[in-house]
């Protein structure tokens, strides 16, 4: 298997702008049939087909960049290396070999050097997401439970101070 050069494109100000108007335009060409074709101007350039389904990857990246994400386009079956998958989950390289360590994230070696699936990267950045939001909801839930956080049909709205307490203790 070869390994991807992973590259994060970002853009700013003006290039946002653009790319916000070509994912639209995009979006729009691309639901009305099932190629698309872009023409590119330039000295000597002709029409140039490309199918629909990169024309609506094209559409998101450029959406992506729009909001000021960084955009990067990794071909699945690839492997990446510690430091490429924590840059893609955006997180430091020993945390990805804690995971890895631990158990968590499947890898396998190559020499001294480990090398993750991106397939496997996905499920595991999905996996954590979901543990992320599981936990929230048990905070929130545990909030509402010890009066903490007004519950949204509570018209308190307010947490209580020590001194809120001490006045309804008496």
């Amino acid at each position: 298997m070869s390994l991807v050069k992973m590259q994060l494109e970002k853009v700013g100000g003006r290039e946002r702008a653009a790319a916000e108007t070509a994912a639209s335009r995009l979006a729009e060409l691309v639901g009305a049939s099932s190629t698309a074709t872009l023409r590119v101007s330039g000295p000597g350039t002709e029409a140039l087909e490309i199918p629909a389904p990169a024309v609506r990857l094209l559409a998101r990246c450029l959406a992506e960049l729009a909001r000021s994400k960084a955009v990067g386009v990794v071909a699945l079956g690839s492997e990446l290396s510690t430091q490429q998958a924590a840059d893609m989950l955006g997180v430091s390289r020993p945390f990805i070999v804690k995971a890895i360590e631990e158990g968590r994230l499947p890898a396998r070696r190559v020499g001294p050097r480990r090398r993750i699936a991106v397939e496997e990267l996905v499920a595991y950045g999905a996996r954590e997401d979901q543990a992320s939001q599981d936990a929230l909801g048990r905070l929130s839930d545990l909030d509402e439970q010890f009066g903490l956080v007004a519950a949204p049909d509570d018209d308190r709205g307010t947490i209580p101070t020590p001194k809120d307490r001490k006045s309804r203790d008496v």
